[in-house]
């Protein structure tokens, strides 16, 4: 029989205040020895795993993405016609899997335009998307002659995803274009935590370099000899509502993202267009004010954080 033995060495004090030795530690066999050593590494390895998501780093760490969007609706500038984008983003409890986003396009033509125009002229049949930064994984659109979901493909274009599909734009007599989509934009942001992210929808708003890839859909439209004619033209948001949520989660409020707001347990990104156009009559004779003053506003892009809600307050 294998023995081994580890004495310990140094003494303690006895309840008489007298030293005495430590009893010594002897493990009889290797059998012993490798049951606790097992044990050991598997206290190790739970403890491990048990705190290393507090110490993640994100190597990768999430991005708004960018959304262009183009119709054949009415293209004229606002207030002629103004145009609301309506955007849900829904990811699963813990933030596993692909994200959910549904989008709702809208537009509210003046009186004056109505009165020179034919309704026809705003009901649009297709719908054209660019998506940067982000991996899409599934896209569809809202057929109401059908009332069904009809899936696209997705068609790669210089480094962006372009949805280019035929769409029945009206819903009871309005112009309404929906679309949904399943991307890879959610991950980890520690222990109980995760984050996902908005696109950003404006040119010159928030300054997100994403848009700007996403705008590389126009050239796939010049290429298909599509953009500036009554094909398509780009749905120029004046308005756009971001709502994002987790499934069992509530959002961080001290890691909320720029402008946005928590309303009950969804967090809700705004932003709107203002013209960038530079002026010598700005803020002191500033020519640039204004667009400083468009990159400090939103594009409606954001991080937003979600945690685990926590145990009810007493």
């Amino acid at each position: 029989m294998i023995r081994s033995r580890a004495r310990l060495r140094p003494r303690s004090l006895g309840r008489d205040g007298s030293r005495q030795r430590l009893r010594t530690v002897v493990f009889s066999s290797w059998r012993v020895r490798s049951v606790w050593a097992v044990a050991g590494a598997l206290a190790l390895i739970g403890g491990f795993l048990l705190v290393a998501p507090s110490f993640e780093r994100a190597s990768n760490s999430p991005q708004p993405w960018g959304l262009w969007i183009g119709t054949d609706g009415a293209s004229a500038p606002s207030p002629a016609v103004g145009r609301l984008l309506l955007l849900e983003i829904e990811a699963k409890d813990g933030c596993e899997g692909p994200v959910t986003v549904k989008g709702q396009m809208e537009w509210a033509p003046s009186d004056r335009w109505v009165a020179r125009h034919s309704p026809d002229d705003l009901m649009p049949s297709r719908l054209v998307l660019g998506i940067a930064g982000v991996q899409v994984l599934r896209a569809e659109v809202r057929d109401f002659k059908e009332s069904r979901w009809r899936r696209v493909p997705m068609t790669p274009f210089a480094g962006i995803s372009i949805l280019d599909s035929r769409v029945d734009g009206s819903s009871l007599g309005l112009a309404d274009v929906r679309f949904r989509l399943s991307l890879d934009a959610a991950s980890s942001a520690g222990f109980e935590a995760c984050s996902t992210t908005s696109p950003a929808v404006l040119e010159y708003q928030g300054g997100e370099p994403e848009f700007e890839r996403a705008t590389n859909a126009i050239t796939y439209l010049y290429e298909h000899h599509l953009y500036g004619t009554k094909e398509v033209e780009a749905f120029n948001v004046d308005d756009a509502l971001v709502w994002i949520s987790v499934k069992g989660h509530q959002p961080d409020r001290g890691l909320l993202d720029r402008g946005s707001r928590v309303v009950a347990s969804r967090v809700l990104v705004t932003c709107t267009s203002t013209s960038p156009a530079a002026s010598s009559s700005g803020p002191q004779g500033d020519p640039f004010s204004a667009f400083r003053q468009a990159l400090e506003k939103s594009s409606c892009g954001s991080v937003q954080t979600f945690e685990e809600p926590g145990p009810p307050k007493p």
